[in-house]
């Protein structure tokens, strides 16, 4: 081989080098702006399913309150109880249809927990799921704790029902809501109460 071709062939393999330098660093740096993207959209989902989560934790405290004039003291009870069991389920020692079925066949009630809309979008299935998580925990803590049946469990779903449809049309709002909860929680409970509540 010739100085000339040496030259060249050296010439080539310097841009060849500098061409898979700037590549690899192009690409580095569309991985990193993926997965920042994929952080990003984690993060939104999260923060999505916690205020879907709460807002109606705020539906079902305030439900009991106006359809079993639950005081502090029950309310604490069901509180309790509730997120022992949503802790269960995250934790996969139950799982939501395990409860769906448990309620559809000695307790002869049925709310559609296990039902699943797999043509949801993935915002619509990360809400869906954490209602249906929420419901079920709720619902064994209405039937374990306060002893709450078919018929009151119902009457509890329906009543809840027409909150969320207040809630769409404007009749009523979620700060609404907390505030009677706060209300609530912060009276002072006579003695008589609270035994006749921890009663029941």
């Amino acid at each position: 081989m010739s100085s000339l071709a040496r030259a060249r062939a050296r010439k080539e393999k310097k841009a060849r080098n500098k061409g898979y330098a700037r590549g690899e660093k192009v690409s580095s740096s569309i991985n990193r702006n993926v997965y920042r993207s994929y952080v990003e959209q984690l993060k939104a989902e999260e923060i999505h399913r916690k205020e879907v989560i709460a807002n109606l934790w705020i539906i079902f405290q305030y439900t009991m309150i106006e359809r079993y004039r639950f005081g502090a003291q029950r309310l604490t009870r069901l509180r309790n109880k509730t997120w022992g069991e949503f802790e269960a389920i995250m934790a996969g020692n139950v799982h939501v249809r395990e409860i769906d079925q448990f309620l559809r066949n000695d307790v002869e009630f049925s709310c559609g927990l296990s039902a699943v809309d797999k043509n949801a979008s993935r915002w619509k299935q990360i809400e869906d799921q954490a209602i249906r998580e929420v419901s079920a925990a709720f619902l064994m803590a209405l039937l374990d704790e306060f002893n709450i049946k078919s018929k009151g469990l119902e009457n509890i779903c329906h009543y809840a029902f027409d909150l969320n449809n207040k809630l769409v049309a404007g009749e009523i709002s979620y700060t609404d809501m907390e505030n009677r909860i706060v209300k609530v929680m912060s009276r002072k409970i006579p003695k008589k109460r609270v035994l006749t509540e921890v009663a029941m």
